[in-house]
């Protein structure tokens, strides 16, 4: 996720392009998703499930 200095300066294709340059293939993400925050539990984990989409529970 970029830094706000960042926000609406760069788009999703250019950050794929940069991974494409920098990453191997297998590593270069197939979506970038722009987020004001990261979903966090009650210990302050970032709750990765709800980004995927999966139900909680």
């Amino acid at each position: 996720m970029p830094r706000k200095k960042y926000a609406g300066k760069i788009s999703e294709e250019e950050i794929i392009a940069i991974c494409r340059k920098n990453l191997a293939a297998c590593k270069v993400p197939r979506a970038v998703e722009f987020r004001g925050e990261l979903p966090v539990s009650g210990t302050g984990k970032m709750v990765r499930r709800i980004l995927r989409g999966e139900p909680s529970g």
